[in-house]
């Protein structure tokens, strides 16, 4: 017997609502409704917005660059950036780390207006996208390259993709099933209980393969047995 040599297999829109509709099903004991399916859509939208705010998952991370002239400041970013996991300045070829600063550390600064190479930069999150700003102001052109965590694409139609990996399929259809008893009434309450608390074990299940693997390094600060 042949072994198949691909390795695309996914599910698309309709077959994610369908596995989570036949768990709903199971407990409802009725097929869903034009309604139900169009609630359904609805529910997966706002799972893949708990995902993203449940943490920064890997496949959203995206590396982007921004232009910085003189004066620059209050520069605002793309509508689907999330957050900035961390920062670089490129100046003539020479990445240098950018430090991120609070909200509070941004007040305390006297002269915010001061010009100078940008050392640090803080994310102001407002509600339609965020924005940088630094501190100095930038002299010169330089350009800002980050890594950013970037909102989930859209649902789609019926037979498109979700932007999810398939090793998170499993987590997405557990949730979806859950979003979805939620607004059922025929669901009990401890069947709406149960159906979290597999959502929840499948998100760990991801969660804990879905990270860097890098060892971990400890670096012990032995100055204050040698200083003089």
């Amino acid at each position: 017997m042949a072994v198949p040599t691909t390795a695309v297999w996914a599910l698309d829109t309709d077959q994610v609502l369908d596995e989570a509709f036949a768990r709903v099903r199971r407990i409802i004991g009725r097929q869903p409704s034009g309604y139900d399916l169009k609630r359904g859509v609805r529910a997966l939208q706002l799972l893949m917005a708990e995902l993203s705010m449940r943490g920064v998952q890997l496949w959203q991370v995206s590396e982007q660059t921004l232009a910085l002239e003189d004066g620059d400041n209050d520069v605002a970013l793309p509508d689907d950036v999330l957050e900035v996991i961390e920062a670089v300045l490129r100046d003539d070829g020479i990445d240098l780390p950018l430090p991120r600063m609070s909200r509070s550390e941004m007040l305390a600064i006297p002269d915010k207006d001061s010009p100078g190479r940008p050392l640090r930069y803080w994310v102001d999150r407002g509600r339609d996208r965020l924005t940088l700003r630094f501190w100095p102001v930038p002299d010169g052109d330089y350009t800002l390259v980050y890594h950013a965590s970037v909102a989930l694409r859209d649902i789609g139609t019926m037979v498109d993709s979700i932007d999810v990996p398939t090793r998170w399929m499993p987590c997405l259809i557990s949730g979806l099933a859950w979003f979805i008893a939620r607004g059922v009434e025929e669901c009990p309450s401890i069947e709406v209980e149960h159906l979290k608390s597999e959502f929840e074990a499948d998100y760990m299940t991801a969660v804990s393969d879905d990270r860097e693997r890098v060892p971990l390094r400890v670096v012990y600060d032995l100055s204050v047995y040698t200083r003089t």
